[in-house]
């Protein structure tokens, strides 16, 4: 967990401590209610910011609230939930039951995700739905606890279909409809969690590990519930520590939709996080990925390693108010996954790629430093602030391909360089109008204000524009020119590949400089089928010219 977070997780966590001791731990009824009561009005006395509250945890608690703006409702919730343990002893139906765990459990994962800064309405559902079933994992896991403290969930009407009388939940060993019972419930627990699963695949890094390990715990209570042939009377199933330290690794090295199971060697995180970033690339990467496809087998690998790292960090980008704390910890991760220690599934393909090739770390790290730059608003002042900007985001990626191409020499990489400036700088002025919606200016002020444009109501179709797109286009296309000269230097498969990309952007620029201001009303785009023309006449025209 990003270290920043620590004290709010830490603030929340006493707060619902305390909240279930005054329920739990008094003794008393009554008692129990009078201070959940007095425990309710200071948490609400603590949000007043012409108060002072004294309770150390409210303290902490009140400052998280602010600052991570998180609705009071969720934590009166979970009060109103414990305030009913001492109320209701025992529940009906399972809509009964459901609808205590809304306010027992499912707040929690709501402010957890809010914490992160990740909150969205469906991401709450899907938290919803995960909270639910670790709630009721805890119910069939402690039916003798909780019949000891006078307290039934398992509902009466699917009690009586099974004939389970209360006087059955007293003995030492479960009776065969109780097992029969608890195994219907285990089974229906099973698909909250199938239905909350998506949310990781939904959620930054690291947050969507925690998840995970949060979703895959519960699974894991259930298993270990049926492993005792649900007889939760004789013995409380409980996951050892051993089975913890699996579930941790299943959580970092494995996404979410795979199959549980521990990892067995390097080897085996080698191979999955290989697959990982494959299914990345070519579900993402467009009509780059048959390109990769062309490359020797370790090449082709590499450029998915590297080209999973690259999607995963420009998604962190996109996370409202968590964003950069995310792209912190990811860099973070990068150095633990170098050192390694793999944090996230592409991390073991790419240090893999790191040591195979001889990627310089510092190349990926320029990777994240760019991106972080584009958090929030944006304004560069002049050309080589542009130049600056379009290194770290393409330029340092197009460094890494140089050498997993096996061509990392000093004179490649001064191509390399603006070959990342020409793409980059095509994806900025592809992109005018869009970064403008986000208040980014990718366009130097220097630039805009030589045109006779106020920077403050840019862009503004007419003349101006037009020429300032135009002198940057020619900008452009002295980058091309100089970065043509790369191919040639490439060996075969690489230098095929870069030509075909190159190509592609050039022919984008060139679209978009006949008609400049079309870019303002929408993102210019070339048909796919002219793209993959391009990508294939540079194999087969690379190939022929080097006898290949």
């Amino acid at each position: 967990m990003p270290g920043r977070l620590l004290p709010d997780f830490r603030a929340v966590y006493a707060f619902c401590r305390w909240s279930d001791d005054l329920g739990d731990e008094v003794g008393s009824d009554s008692a129990s209610l009078e201070l959940l009561n007095w425990w309710r009005a200071s948490f609400l006395a603590s949000l007043d910011s012409a108060s002072s509250p004294t309770h150390p945890v409210l303290v902490a608690l009140a400052d998280t609230i602010r600052r991570h703006a998180i609705p009071p409702a969720l934590f009166l919730d979970l009060i109103s939930a414990f305030e009913q343990d001492q109320q209701v002893k025992e529940y009906d139906s399972i809509p009964q039951l459901l609808d205590y765990c809304k306010r027992s459990a499912n707040p929690v994962g709501r402010i957890v995700l809010r914490l992160a800064g990740t909150f969205s309405e469906e991401r709450g559902r899907l938290s919803d739905e995960i909270c639910t079933g670790l709630q009721l994992a805890n119910f069939w896991q402690d039916i003798s606890r909780d019949r000891k403290i006078g307290r039934i969930y398992l509902p009466a009407d699917e009690r009586a279909r099974h004939g389970v009388s209360p006087s059955q939940l007293d003995a030492p060993i479960a009776p065969d409809n109780l097992r029969r019972l608890v195994r219907e419930l285990v089974a229906f627990t099973r698909q909250f969690f199938k239905r909350g699963a998506p949310l990781e695949n939904d959620l930054p890094f690291p947050i969507n590990r925690q998840i995970a390990l949060f979703r895959r715990g519960g699974e894991r209570i259930l298993t270990a519930i049926e492993e005792q042939g649900c007889d939760t009377l004789r013995k409380r199933p409980a996951v050892s520590k051993t089975e913890k330290i699996r579930l941790m690794a299943t959580a970092v090295y494995k996404p979410s939709a795979a199959p549980t199971r521990p990892v067995s060697n390097p080897g085996d995180s080698l191979i999955r996080s290989r697959a990982w970033c494959r299914k990345v690339a070519r579900t993402q990467a467009g009509n780059f990925f048959p390109a990769f496809r062309l490359l020797p087998r370790d090449q082709f690998e590499g450029m998915c390693a590297l080209y999973a790292f690259m999607r995963a960090t420009d998604d962190l980008a996109d996370e409202p108010g968590s964003a950069d704390a995310c792209l912190a910890a990811w860099d973070e991760a990068l150095s633990e996954a170098l050192n390694g220690n793999p944090a996230h599934p592409c991390h073991p393909a790419l240090a893999d790629a790191v040591k195979r090739f001889g990627i310089s770390p510092a190349w990926l790290r320029e990777t994240i430093v760019g991106v972080r730059q584009d958090l929030g608003r944006v304004r560069l002042a002049d050309r080589a602030e542009l130049e600056a900007y379009c290194y770290k985001v393409a330029s340092a990626v197009g460094l890494c391909c140089l050498a997993i191409w096996g061509a990392d020499t000093p004179r490649n990489r001064e191509l390399a360089i603006p070959a990342g400036y020409a793409m980059q700088l095509t994806n900025i002025l592809r992109d005018i109008a869009e970064d403008r919606s986000r208040d980014r200016i990718y366009i130097p002020a220097t630039e805009i204000e030589r045109h006779g444009i106020k920077i403050e109501s840019f862009p503004v179709p007419g003349p101006s524009f037009r020429s300032l797109y135009q002198d940057l286009v020619e900008w452009n296309r002295d980058y091309f020119r100089q970065a043509a000269k790369l191919g040639s230097r490439l060996p075969p498969a690489g230098g095929a590949m870069f030509r075909g990309i190159l190509g592609v952007y050039r022919a984008l620029l060139e679209k978009m400089a006949a008609d400049p201001e079309a870019t303002l009303r929408g993102r210019t785009s070339l048909p796919a089928w002219r793209k993959g023309a391009i990508i294939a006449g540079a194999w087969i025209n690379g190939f022929q010219g080097s006898g290949g």
